[in-house]
């Protein structure tokens, strides 16, 4: 620091100094003092600076002011000082200074400034000395030279404007070397402070001045000095030219890279050029100052290369043009060439020395020529520059640079001249790329050159291949792609391995800074191999090969690049970085292959490189490198590969860069407006979040492996933005759970997402998309109700946002809460499986609500979240509401739908037209045809305008086949079910060759099942009553396919049903519930109810279709009387509806099971099913099932003869008919949106059919009503007010509730409203049934008028309670013909009646009598053309039961007019008729039994889904003959084919069940029919007590039962008298059923037992019989007492039938009692005449002398029948039972007893056996089988050791026969036994049906013989009006001849000694003499048994004819045999009368 008093001092002397006190003198001295003490001061200042290290500080300020910028104040004022003392010396005029000393002095003070950083005043005192040297042309003395003086003193004065580089300007350079030496000082000065200033503009100002072509250059002046003769001015001439060249070198740049942005900066360094030349002044100063010293520099070293060293800076930097660049550097290098030799010369044409730094300035000119296109001189340049390489020895890597750059330079010239010798290119560049193959030995700074060259040769080579049009172009192409190839793999050699090397290390180091400098090269270089990559398509997978190493290559360059030196690789905007570069070309290659798909392809390893070079980069750069698609595309490769674990994880990095990007966080703001639908729709980032979830999450589901999670979740995101990622996966899993059965990881996964969900969405901050989530929850409950624990299905119930509740941020997705809400109500509903549909109907005006405010497509859009997920969330409702049962419901959402799809102008018109079709379906089954017509026409004309859509159309043509069922037209029907096959038959052609899809097969399945359905009902009302059975169980089993299809596509594992279903084997009624149970089908077994499959909506579709065919096979076997089947089928249907949690389908099934019992006779139980069933069916919305239901329960009641419940519930199915029919419910039906008469479009091309269809014509009986009812319908009004095709099928129910009215009416003897309810019932439509229906009901009619006539008419009054025959007797004598008139020809029969009515009156000789006569046989007559006329459709069409009534009814009115009209028909057509009536109901039984038979069997030959085969099934089940009974033919079909010693007898009860009618029928005979009341002896007798039918059949139940559990039940023989005990019981029902079988004989048939009798009565015999009698008649009768030819020829003569029962009684000899037997029969004949006009009073006749002679008659005939030896024929009667009269023992009546009997259903049963024998040309005695052809089975059970032993000898001798002992058989062991052998013998518990199914044995083509030895075996169960069933009935169907079985349970013992007496005198086993031991076993009583058993011995020995072993083989028949063993049994009734014989006679042979 300058001392504050020296400081004082010079301050005030400064001051002094102009004070004009002074004298010039003292002035100068103070001047010259202060100078010299401030300049001492100065350098003392320096010093100090120089010393304390501080650095140099410029002074900013101006000198006067105050400075606090840090200079020493002390300094700045001695500087201040020392300037007005230097300028007050200047204006002095002294001559005390020397020359120039001043000047010297201010140059020393301008030194001291500048260095002390007074830049300022330095430049001050410069501008003030170059003035005065400027002004100094010769030393002068200061005196001398006054004015002199005074002329620079005012140039000093005057402001200067000159610049501060204007200072280095030299007006005339001086001689003298003083003057010229200070002149350079302050050049030199001046060049400093522009050094320090750095100021640009003065750089560059400067530059023009130092240029040597300038005079006054102090570059020329200092050199000029240099040579001075002057020692000192020499020495400063050359440090000054030093201290020069330093700051001419401060001036310029670095040369270094990272000094470029500096050197091209416009503030602190000049411009490219202007340092060039500042370089090449410093180069030339050195140079002059080693040529002055002597000095030897290195000229490469010192010179060459820094002289390179500069052209490369100024060429990178250089803004000039290439072309400017290359000539500046040209004339550069040309100066310093002059410089350095001396000699001017042209670079370009003449070279310069060899020296070896000359080649790098070659090569560096060659680069720039290039550039500036100059490519001669460049090609020239590197051609010397390689020379001079190879000459002075250099490296190789130094040689391969310079090779590879005029290969560079070559390639360039060949793409922009065509000059260019391509021949020496190619040869260059092979030489290039030998070099690059080498060892490119070199150090360093070769290597970093070569990179750089091979840089340069990549471009060039690039551009080549891109432009390359020359002949030779191939190769040069092919020779570019190697050079391209070479140079990335010296990329890599250059970088080499950083593993292994320290931090730290000079290696490490090193390879640092060889990366540093490859990096720019690691972009281009990947770049081109990248476009290579693009040519591998033209040159083949061998230079894909190349690339990918060279690729591997580049990845290693990117991953050293990453490591070491990322910051040298930006990613700039819009342009790609190499990393995707890279991946991109693996993708590329990866489509390419998936294109072409040629050859094995490694796509999974390319897109895993493809991905690994982006996986770690910004996210900028995997969008821009397509990342998450790669990811997804390598996540599908691993998917299709089954690596489930690498796929998740590839799925879950996509989603996470996704999240990355900022795609969530956008979806996430548009959520608070729109829906997440809507944005997945419109942003592309959301799209592909929510596809990355979905794979997410497929393949996590796919796993094998457990794992605590599936789902993805980040709870670091925002609410908003969370919620949506997990509200995404909630669909998702939402989706594939509806699909199919989820794991337990997926449960809990949805589970675990829901709670987090529902955390999230608070109801407070999101209240709309927290009900958004519940309502997707309560969606996928009420499909899946297993999936949600109970606390989610809570809080979604409970969800509601409360009124007057803030949004929250949920603000703007408010306007979807009335959807939302409306949803979570449906759904809420469902979950609970609501039975109220109207809290469904609330939801769907809430919809409605919202569409009818919809304008467009838009508005609904606004107002409902999902638009496509509600259209299917409204199709799954409908299902559901058709799953339900809420068909009213349905068809609105239908409407609704179809609203909606119109709203949507872009839906699908194949979706509109589906939905078209399904609404116009559901109308037409409510019952509304009008309105379903009018939708069918108009999808029909959508579907014209669309064009031929095979899937619509084959929609539409099936629904119009059920549309045109429905409404009758069976014609129309049939056309389109042709359509339909003919479309489902393409649809399938068409999609065969389509790979194996589950979806693709239920669709073909459902299209076959619809179709098999639909024939079905086409060949119901067809009559084709198998082809109809068939195709309904063939569509149920397409249904449980298709159901065991969806189980399994939603994961429930592939259960035994599936396994059955697929494999097409199905199983029938019995069976089908034992296979169906095993199978485990949750929807039709009890047990599986918790397990609620059919909650699924996937299944919802089923159950309606599911649930139909099983009621509709249900009614099929109804209608054909099998009750097991349609109660199964019921019943199944009930527990698909149970599963399905559906009332109303449920109140169905309960309706069908309800009327089922009660048909059954099970009042009780059907009365409160179809009570339960009417009150669900009867609720809110009417339909045709609960009018059905009410149908029904009216039946019901009418049964249980109720007459005031039966006309209420048919009142309620009229009102129920009304409602539907009502405005108010039409209203309902059409839609708010639609413009009136939208639906009502032109019916004219619909045709209603009303009668039954095509088919035998029906003519309706006409009823005329005589008076008025008391009351009409209520419906009748809105039938004439409207017409009928509106309202088709709810009009034809209307017309059955009038028809049950009726007969309701006929059942209370109403007649009056019987009457005008078949009146009002004529006109209107009815179905085929109720065509019947009708016909049944007006006969009725007309039979009850006809009955009031009898009851009140003289003569015929006692004929309801008579006994009836047919025929009876002939009129005059006349014989009966064969042939006549059939009674069916209503003209011949009303010419009969008439003749009839006229003989009538004149014999009684009253009009009265006439005119009653006339009504009687008028209202017969039209009974029985009504059901003449209605019997065959009866028979194709309608049910067993009306079939069975028509019969009962149809034969009462024949046998009513037979009587009451003796004269009018023949007898024998009479009879052949009455026979037929009985026959029809059994008939047609059992052609159905064995149609379903007959279908079963073909269903299980089909398994392969084949329409045509199934559509032909119309016309080609002709195997089954006919079902209808031919009336002209029956005698000669069923009547004349029976063997001459059988007698056909067959019994029928009559429906009041208080008749018998018996026909007996013979070969070539009429039958003959009687009709036996049996009460006839109570009406007689009052006192006796009566007996009727349920009376006996009481009894005999009460026994059977008692017996039973006396055989079941076990007792304690060892308590004493137990055994006793036992034996009593039995006897004392032995005896009860013995007193029971006497009371029937005695009391039923009585004197009519001789019906039964096998005795064939001679001619000439009987005919003495007959002429007896008739004298006894004449004798005793007063009628024939008259006298007169007259009376003769009108006398009766009786049919020698009725003779035939008096012989028929037996002999009387035998016989104790035959008195009342014989007026049985005398009433019987009394009763004939007094019906055939020959009138006697009954108190007139004399009985007992009547019946005393015949008594006699009787005798005679008997004793000359004794006397006859003629041997007989055996005889063998077949009895035809009715199915009330199975349980019976007819067998073991006393009339009947030892008798050959046999049983059989019918008579077509008897005929099929009759024409079998025939066939096989047998015997017409029966059949014969073969004995060595038998199975047994004995004792399987292993329990019956007494049965065993007695029957295991016997049997052993059956060497050639099967069987098995004590063990159970299998059931394929029994069915080969049965289908292969002649003879089965069963010794066990039952029948052995727990073996075998019953089914199973149906489905037999042929059937062994079978004797079924055990309990009840033979025992068929009654079902009321449906057929009996039971085993026999099995093997009869399977086409066994014979079956031998117990009608109940029998003791063991009895039944083997039965068994083996049976098996003896078959022929079977040889003779066996029987033990006297066993017989002491069995009595009661001890001195009875003994007797009784011993004469049994004695007969069975003394019966050696019948008794034949071995040797009698053939001669008796099975039943003689059964009729001759039941002797054997102890118990000759309770055991004995149990074995029975269904079949025909069988011998064995």
């Amino acid at each position: 620091m300058i001392q504050e008093d020296l400081r004082t001092y010079v301050e005030q002397a400064a001051i002094s100094i102009g004070n004009p006190q002074l004298t010039q003198p003292e002035r100068f001295k103070l001047a010259t003092e202060v100078v010299n003490v401030t300049l001492k001061g100065l350098t003392a200042a320096l010093k100090t600076l120089q010393h304390g290290g501080s650095p140099r500080q410029r002074c900013t300020r101006r000198a006067s002011s105050t400075s606090s910028s840090g200079f020493d104040s002390g300094a700045l004022a001695l500087a201040e000082c020392a300037r007005m003392a230097f300028a007050e010396l200047r204006k002095l005029k002294t001559t005390s200074m020397s020359y120039l000393q001043l000047e010297k002095g201010m140059s020393a003070f301008i030194n001291k400034l500048i260095a002390l950083g007074m830049d300022e005043l330095a430049v001050k005192e410069l501008r003030v000395l170059t003035r005065r040297l400027s002004m100094s042309t010769a030393p002068q003395d200061t005196v001398s030279r006054p004015q002199k003086r005074g002329t620079l003193q005012q140039l000093e004065a005057i402001p200067s404007k000159q610049t501060l580089t204007d200072l280095l300007r030299v007006e005339k350079v001086p001689t003298d070397p003083e003057v010229l030496s200070l002149i350079t000082a302050s050049q030199v000065q001046i060049m400093k402070v522009i050094a320090l200033k750095k100021r640009v503009p003065h750089i560059e100002a400067a530059a023009q001045h130092l240029q040597r072509s300038t005079s006054y250059s102090p570059v020329n002046l200092l050199e000029a000095l240099t040579t001075s003769p002057l020692p000192e001015v020499r020495k400063n001439a050359v440090k000054q030219l030093e201290v020069l060249a330093q700051f001419l070198l401060s001036l310029c740049p670095g040369s270094a890279h990272a000094d470029d942005e500096l050197g091209t900066g416009p503030r602190k360094f000049p411009v490219p050029h202007i340092v060039l030349q500042y370089q090449m002044l410093v180069i030339g100063i050195r140079f002059t100052l080693w040529k002055q010293s002597d000095r030897r520099a290195d000229r490469k070293k010192e010179l060459l290369d820094p002289f390179a060293r500069h052209l490369r800076t100024f060429s990178r930097r250089s803004t000039l043009k290439a072309d400017d660049t290359y000539m500046t550097v040209k004339s550069t290098v040309e100066s310093f060439y002059n410089l350095v030799t001396g000699n001017p010369s042209d670079v370009a044409t003449q070279g310069m020395e060899h020296w070896e730094g000359f080649a790098e300035i070659y090569r560096f000119l060659a680069e720039l020529a290039q550039k500036g296109r100059h490519f001669a001189d460049a090609l020239r340049f590197m051609k010397s520059s390689t020379f001079i390489l190879e000459q002075s020895g250099a490296s190789q890597a130094r040689r391969c640079g310079a090779l590879c750059q005029y290969s560079s330079i070559g390639l360039q010239a060949q793409v922009e001249a065509d000059n260019v010798d391509v021949i020496q290119m190619l040869a260059e560049l092979q030489e290039a790329a030998n070099a690059l193959r080498g060892s490119l030995k070199g150090d360093s700074m070769d290597m970093d050159e070569l990179l750089i060259r091979t840089g340069e040769l990549r471009k060039s080579a690039i551009s080549a291949l891109l432009t390359t049009t020359n002949p030779l172009g191939g190769s040069l192409e092919l020779q570019c792609i190697e050079l391209l190839l070479l140079t990335s793999g010296f990329l890599s050699r250059y970088i080499g391995q950083a593993h292994g090397l320290t931090d730290g290390s000079k290696c490490m180091t090193r390879f640092e800074k060889r990366l540093n400098l490859a990096t720019p090269h690691i972009r281009p270089t990947i770049e081109a191999v990248v476009s290579l990559s693009k040519l591998t398509v033209a040159h083949g997978p061998e230079l894909w090969k190349k690339i990918d190493s060279a690729l591997d290559d580049c990845a290693t360059l990117l991953t050293n690049a990453e490591t070491l030196a990322a910051h040298i690789i930006p990613s700039s905007p819009g342009c790609q970085s190499p990393y995707v570069l890279m991946s991109n070309a693996y993708w590329c290659h990866c489509l390419r292959q998936d294109k072409s798909r040629s050859g094995p392809t490694n796509t999974q390893l390319y897109l895993q490189k493809s991905i690994d070079f982006i996986s770690r980069r910004p996210s900028v750069e995997q969008t821009v490198g397509l990342m998450p698609v790669k990811l997804e595309k390598l996540a599908g490769v691993h998917e299709a590969s089954n690596d489930m674990r690498r796929a998740k994880r590839v799925y879950t990095e996509a989603l996470r860069a996704q999240i990355e990007a900022g795609s969530l966080r956008i979806a996430a703001e548009l959520a608070a407006t729109k829906p997440w639908t809507r944005i997945v729709e419109e942003d592309a980032g959301a799209k592909a979040v929510a596809r990355l979830l979905a794979g997410c999450l497929r393949v996590s589901t796919k796993q094998r492996a457990e794992q605590s999670n599936i789902q993805f979740d980040d709870e670091q995101l925002a609410p908003e933005e969370r919620g949506l990622l997990l509200e995404q996966q909630l669909t998702i899993l939402t989706s594939s759970i509806r699909r199919q059965e989820p794991s337990a990881i997926t449960k809990l996964a949805f589970q675990i997402i829901a709670s987090a969900l529902l955390e999230i969405y608070t109801e407070e901050q999101y209240p709309v998309r927290r009900l958004r989530v519940c309502v997707q929850l309560l969606d996928l409950h009420a499909a899946r109700p297993t999936i949600l624990n109970a606390n989610l299905i809570r809080q979604a119930e409970t969800t509601a946002p409360s009124s007057g509740q803030r949004p929250g941020a949920d603000g703007g997705l408010v306007r979807f809460l009335p959807h939302l809400l409306a949803c979570r109500e449906v759904y809420t509903a469902i979950s609970q499986r609501s039975q109220h549909s109207l809290e469904l109907q609330c939801t769907l005006d809430i919809w409605l609500g919202i569409v009818r405010d919809c304008k467009n497509w838009a508005e609904l859009r606004d107002n409902v979240d999902d638009t496509c997920a509600w259209l299917t969330q409204l199709d799954a409702i409908a299902d559901y509401l058709h799953m339900q049962g809420f068909e009213f419901q349905r068809v609105i959402l239908l409407r609704l739908i179809i609203t909606v799809l119109e709203l949507q102008s872009t839906s699908s018109q194949a979706t509109y037209i589906s939905h078209l079709v399904s609404y116009g379906l559901q109308l037409a089954r409510l019952g509304y045809s009008g309105k379903a017509g009018a939708v069918f026409q108009k999808a029909r004309k959508h579907l014209d305008n669309l064009g031929m859509e095979p899937h619509v159309s084959f929609e539409w043509h099936s629904a119009y086949t059920e549309y045109s069922l429905l409404i009758g037209n069976i014609d129309k029907s049939e056309h389109h079910a042709r359509e339909a096959k003919i479309l489902a038959a393409a649809i399938s052609s068409a999609t065969s060759e389509q790979p194996y899809d589950l979806d693709k097969r239920c669709k073909e399945i459902s299209r076959a099942a619809d179709m098999t359905y639909l024939l079905s009902l086409l060949s119901l009302a067809r009559g084709s009553y198998p082809q109809a059975l068939l195709l309904g169980r063939r569509s149920a089993k397409l249904k449980f396919k298709m159901w065991a299809m969806f189980k399994r596509r939603n994961g429930a594992g592939q259960s035994t049903h599936t396994k059955v279903a697929e494999s097409g084997v199905d199983s029938p009624a019995e069976d089908l519930s034992t296979v169906l149970a095993r199978l485990r089908i949750e929807s039709l077994t009890a047990e599986a109810a918790e397990d609620e499959s059919l909650g699924s909506a996937s299944f919802w579709p089923l159950v309606p279709g599911l649930f139909h065919r099983l009621l509709h096979l249900s009614k099929i076997y109804a209608q054909g009387g099998m009750l097991p089947e349609a109660q199964y089928y019921a019943e199944e249907a009930g527990k698909v509806a149970k599963s399905a949690g559906s009332a109303t389908l449920q109140a169905q099934v309960n309706a069908v099971l309800g009327e089922y019992h009660v048909r059954r006779g099970q009042h009780e139980e059907g009365m409160a099913l179809l009570t339960r069933a009417t009150k669900h069916l009867s609720g809110s919305c009417a339909t045709q099932a609960g009018i059905l239901a009410q149908i029904a329960l009216a039946r019901g009641i009418l049964v249980s003869h109720d007459r005031d419940d039966g006309p209420k519930a048919l009142e309620v199915a009229e009102g129920l008919i009304t409602g539907m029919i009502s405005n108010k419910v039409i209203r309902i039906l059409d839609q708010p949106r639609a413009r009136k008469g939208e639906l009502e479009l032109q019916m004219g091309s619909l045709t209603i059919q009303r009668g039954r269809g095509r088919g035998p014509a029906t003519k309706r009986p006409t009823v005329k009503a005589t008076t008025k009812p008391k009351q009409k319908l209520a419906v009748a009004k809105c039938v004439v007010e409207d017409d009928f095709s509106h309202y088709f099928p709810v009009i034809r129910l209307r017309a059955r509730v009038l028809l049950q009215s009726a007969e309701l009416a006929l059942r209370i003897k109403d007649l009056e409203h019987a009457l005008s309810h078949i009146s009002d019932a004529e006109g209107l439509p009815t179905t085929q049934e109720d065509t019947i229906h009708h016909a049944l009901v007006a006969a009725q009619l007309s039979l009850h008028k006809a009955l009031e006539k009898i009851s009140s008419h003289p003569v015929l009054s006692i004929l309801p309670d008579s006994t009836l025959s047919c025929p009876s007797a002939a009129i005059g004598g006349r014989r009966r013909s064969k042939d006549g008139v059939l009674l069916s020809k209503d003209t011949q029969l009303a010419t009969q009646v008439q003749i009839s009515r006229v003989k009538l009156a004149q014999k009684a000789g009253e009009q009265k009598l006439a005119l009653e006569n006339q009504l009687l046989y008028e209202n017969l007559f039209a009974a029985f053309t009504a059901l003449n006329n209605a019997h065959k459709l009866a028979q194709s069409t309608g049910s067993l039961s009306l079939l069975h009534n028509l019969s009962c009814l149809f034969g009462k009115i024949i046998m009513t007019l037979s009587a009451a009209c003796p004269s009018a028909p023949q007898a024998n057509i009479c009879s052949v008729l009455a026979v037929y009536a009985m026959e029809l109901g059994r008939s047609s039984a059992t052609w159905r039994e064995k149609s379903a038979i007959e279908a079963e069997k073909r269903l299980g030959e089909r398994d392969q889904l084949c329409l045509d085969e199934d559509f032909e099934l119309l016309e080609s089940l002709q195997l089954l003959g006919h079902s209808e009974l031919e009336m002209a033919t029956f005698q000669s079909d069923y009547i004349d084919i029976i063997p001459k010693s059988w007698t056909v007898v067959t019994m029928s009860l009559c429906e009041s069940r208080n008749e018998i009618r018996v026909a007996r029928l013979r070969a070539s005979q009429a039958p003959f029919v009687l009709v036996i009341p049996l009460n006839r002896h109570g009406l007689r007798d009052s006192d006796e007590e009566s007996f009727g039918f349920d009376d006996g059949k009481t009894e005999l139940l009460d026994i059977i039962k008692l017996g039973n559990y006396s055989t079941r039940d076990p007792v304690d023989m060892s308590k004493k008298g137990a055994k006793t005990e036992w034996w009593e019981a039995r006897a004392a029902l032995d005896a009860r059923l013995k007193d029971l079988l006497t009371n029937i004989e005695n009391i039923w048939f009585g004197g009519f037992r001789g019906v039964f009798s096998q005795l064939s009565p001679r001619q000439d015999l009987l005919s003495r019989f007959q002429r007896s009698f008739t004298n006894t008649l004449n004798k005793h009768l007063p009628s024939r007492r008259k006298a007169g030819k007259e009376a003769s020829s009108t006398r009766v003569i009786l049919d020698a039938r009725v003779l035939e029962l008096f012989v028929g009684l037996g002999d009387p000899a035998d016989v104790e009692d035959l008195d009342e037997h014989l007026m049985d029969l005398l009433y019987f004949v009394i009763d004939i005449l007094q019906f055939n006009g020959e009138r006697n009073a009954y108190d007139e006749i004399e009985f007992d002398s009547i019946a005393v002679e015949t008594l006699d008659a009787l005798t005679h005939y008997h004793q000359a029948v004794r006397e006859d030896v003629t041997e007989k024929a055996d005889a063998h009667t077949i009895l035809i039972l009715d199915r009330a009269l199975h349980c019976f023992p007819w067998e073991s009546l006393p009339c009947m007893s030892r008798q050959a009997i046999s049983r059989l259903p019918s008579l077509r049963s008897l005929r099929s056996r009759i024409l079998k024998q025939q066939y096989n040309h047998l015997n017409s005695e029966g059949l014969h089988i073969d004995s060595t052809s038998g199975a047994y089975i004995l004792n399987p059970a292993g329990d019956l050791r007494d049965t065993e032993s007695t029957f295991l000898t016997p049997l052993s001798t059956l060497t050639s026969w099967s069987g098995t002992t004590n063990q159970i058989p299998a059931e394929e062991d029994i069915l080969t036994a049965l289908s292969t052998r002649s003879l089965y013998l069963y010794f066990g518990h039952g029948s052995g049906g727990q073996y075998i199914r019953a089914r199973t044995i149906k489905k037999l083509d042929r059937c062994a013989v079978a004797l079924l030895m055990g309990c009840s075996s033979a025992t068929l169960t009654e079902e009321g009006e449906f057929e009996s069933h039971g085993v026999p009935m099995n093997h009869l169907q399977a086409g066994a001849q014979a079956v031998v079985g117990t009608l109940w349970d029998v003791t063991d013992r009895d039944i083997d000694r039965f068994s083996l007496d049976v098996l003896e005198r078959w022929g079977l086993f040889e003779k066996q003499q029987i033990r006297v031991e066993d017989a002491g076993r069995s009595p009661v009583k001890k001195g009875e048994r003994g007797k009784r058993k011993v004469v049994k011995v004695v007969d069975s020995v003394s019966e050696g004819g019948n008794r034949r072993g071995k040797s009698g083989k053939g001669k008796v028949s099975l039943d003689q045999a059964v009729a001759a063993g039941r002797e054997v049994c102890i118990m000759k009734y309770l055991n004995g009368a149990a074995p029975v014989v269904y079949g025909v006679p069988v011998f064995l042979k």
